[in-house]
């Protein structure tokens, strides 16, 4: 009767294991196939020219002054998102010590006292060295809440030569069919989540405690990854006023804004090192007597799955650089947490009696 019953359990955990890992797979297909086949953005009206003919030039040969120049980003009302290209070029620009001391072109939201909004970095191009004319490019939103935008090319304590041949701005708003097939999918991922959700409970009434503990750690990072930027904004500034990264808090009055999305942008960063490497030590506690690389692809693939999910958010975007920030901190706490463990192990035997998810 014990042993029947044991199988059947089995049975029944390869069976959920099963339809977890399918359904995970049939959505990321389908994710990828809609952000691949739908664009997701479409010009509301034409491109507004930026910068005078003939565009812009900076030039400093002082390590110690700033070269700027701004100019009004004038969008017609209820615009969403807004696509910022520019043709710039770099001429020995030699930056600073610091992450902010160099060429830069950026967007810039102003609230009605005039101060800058950082609460996302909006950074179109940094540049330092030679290079060639490129065509740099971003979409943001444009925060219906920001009193006015605008466009800044600077030289910040970086010398050098910082050419704009032309900018302009593209009035965006989501395509048509694009959100109702992104809120489709995100219901369906929503559905997933639940049931994984249903999965873990099931373990932890059976006294599984580090599978309940490994999907509250994960989950708690998936639903950071995929909340709008305005919703993590608070606990960033608090973070960026606390912990200065860069050194935000030496620039001078000038400087204080590019500081400040510089200090946000890297504590944005360890953020997600933070998040991830403790993703990977949940795994691995979580491991058993699974198989190590499995349960290591498992880690890997939900960090990437993390950042992926990001297409959902009406104003977060996926990068590459992220990804590879989330891959690699979830493996190297996987594998840290695994070698902790052993070493545990080694030294009580007790600790052996784990078991398999």
């Amino acid at each position: 009767m014990t042993r029947c019953s044991d199988a059947e359990g089995a049975a029944a955990a390869a069976g959920w294991k099963a339809l977890l890992l399918g359904g995970a797979l049939l959505l990321t297909a389908l994710t990828v196939l809609n952000f691949l086949a739908l664009e997701r953005y479409q010009p509301t009206g034409p491109a507004i020219a930026l910068l005078p003919q003939g565009g812009v030039t900076l030039v400093n040969d002082d390590p110690g002054r700033i070269e700027r120049a701004d100019f009004a980003v004038p969008l017609p009302p209820e615009t969403a998102f807004v696509r910022i290209r520019a043709i710039a070029e770099a001429d020995g620009i030699a930056p600073g010590r610091r992450p902010w001391q160099r060429g830069r072109i950026v967007f810039v939201k102003r609230d009605a006292d005039g101060k800058g909004r950082w609460d996302l970095p909006h950074v179109v191009a940094l540049l330092k060295g030679d290079t060639g004319r490129e065509i740099h490019e971003a979409v943001f939103a444009a925060s219906r809440s920001a009193d006015r935008l605008e466009l800044r090319i600077e030289l910040l304590r970086a010398t050098g030569r910082l050419g704009v041949a032309a900018a302009t701005a593209t009035p965006m708003r989501e395509a048509p069919g694009f959100r109702p097939a992104a809120n489709f999918l995100a219901g369906a991922w929503l559905l997933l989540a639940i049931t994984v959700s249903v999965w873990a409970l099931r373990r932890v009434r059976r006294r599984r405690w580090l599978i309940g503990l490994c999907w509250l750690v994960g989950a708690v990072a998936l639903g950071l990854s995929v909340a709008p930027g305005e919703a993590t904004s608070p606990a960033r500034t608090v973070a960026v006023h606390t912990v200065d990264l860069v050194a935000s808090r030496s620039a001078g009055a000038k400087e204080k804004q590019a500081a400040l999305s510089a200090n946000n942008f890297s504590i944005a960063k360890a953020g997600h090192v933070l998040m991830f490497f403790c993703v990977g030590i949940a795994f691995a506690l979580a491991r058993g007597r699974s198989g190590p690389v499995r349960i290591f692809l498992l880690a890997a693939a939900f960090a990437a799955l993390c950042e992926m999910m990001q297409l959902f958010s009406p104003n977060r975007s996926p990068a590459l650089f992220d990804l590879m920030l989330n891959v690699g901190s979830a493996s190297a706490g996987y594998w840290i947490g695994l070698a902790a463990l052993a070493l545990l192990w080694r030294l009580a035997p007790a600790l052996r009696g784990d078991r398999a998810i």
